[in-house]
């Protein structure tokens, strides 16, 4: 085998390859395959990274986590905390009935920001 490649050296090759813009929608399995196709490597290779990267996120995000991931370029994953609603009183704009608006708990939910250069890549 030859020399083991740098970082930078690797990045630059990746960076070499463009993927032809893809017309119709991808199933996981497809995705897999392009993604092991265009970087050299095994599909269930491919499936094992994801699995780890699923993972990675989920315990960021988790409860007890840090609540944030960020994919550099593509993507940050947060969570946001949505505090609880009382009930309470309102009215009915079409009947002008009085009734009461149910209690909510609080939830935390999940934002996904794109990045610079995923919204350059959409541009």
């Amino acid at each position: 085998m030859g020399k083991k490649q740098t970082g930078k050296q690797l990045e630059k090759a990746v960076e070499a390859k463009k993927m032809k813009p893809v017309k119709t929608k991808l199933s996981k399995s497809q995705m897999f395959e392009a993604l092991a196709e265009d970087s050299g490597v095994t599909k269930s290779e491919v499936k094992k990274v994801w699995g780890s990267l699923e993972r990675l996120i989920e315990a960021s995000i988790c409860e007890r986590g840090y609540g944030q991931f960020t994919l550099p370029g593509l993507m940050k994953v947060t969570t946001v905390r949505r505090p609880a609603i009382k009930a309470r009183r309102g009215i009915n704009p079409f009947t002008k009935e009085e009734i009461w608006f149910k209690a909510k708990p609080a939830t935390t939910g999940v934002r996904i920001r794109a990045l610079k250069k995923m919204k350059r890549l959409a541009n």
